[in-house]
C-alpha cells in the first residue's frame, strides 16, 4: 500500500517537473542572460543545474529575483509554467509577499493560504 502511495506521488512529481522543463530558446547563444539569473537566484547550485531544476529555479525567481531578473525568466518560461508554481508550490521558499503578488500578476483568486513547509 505504501509503495503505491510513494509510486504515485513520484509520477505526480515526474508529471509536473515535465510541464516545466521546457525552456523557449530562440538561440543557444541567448543563455546569457538567464545563466547570469541562475547563477544569482540558485547561488548553492551551478547555473545549468539550478536551470534544469525549474521549478526550484522559477521558486526562487518569484521570491527572490528583482524585475529584470523576472524579465529574463518570462523570457524563456511561460506564464502556465510560472501558474504551475502556484498551484503546486514547493514549501518553504515563497515568502507572504511574493506568494499574493504571484497570484495578483497571474490573476489567480482567491489566494489559498502561504504553503508551510512540515516537520
Amino acid at each position: 500500500m505504501w509503495h503505491d502511495i510513494l509510486s504515485n506521488r513520484q509520477n505526480d512529481n515526474l508529471e509536473r517537473s515535465n510541464k516545466l522543463t521546457a525552456m523557449r530558446i530562440d538561440d543557444i547563444s541567448d543563455l546569457a542572460d538567464v545563466l547570469a539569473v541562475a547563477e544569482r537566484m540558485v547561488w548553492f547550485k551551478p547555473p545549468l543545474e539550478a536551470l534544469a531544476d525549474h521549478r526550484l529555479f522559477l521558486t526562487h525567481v518569484m521570491t527572490y529575483g528583482i524585475d529584470q531578473d523576472v524579465t529574463v525568466a518570462r523570457k524563456y518560461f511561460t506564464d502556465d509554467q510560472f501558474r504551475e508554481l502556484l498551484i503546486h508550490p514547493l514549501p518553504g521558499i515563497f515568502d507572504a509577499h511574493s506568494w499574493y503578488h504571484w497570484h495578483v500578476v497571474l490573476g489567480i483568486d482567491p489566494v489559498p493560504p502561504l504553503p508551510r513547509r512540515f516537520g
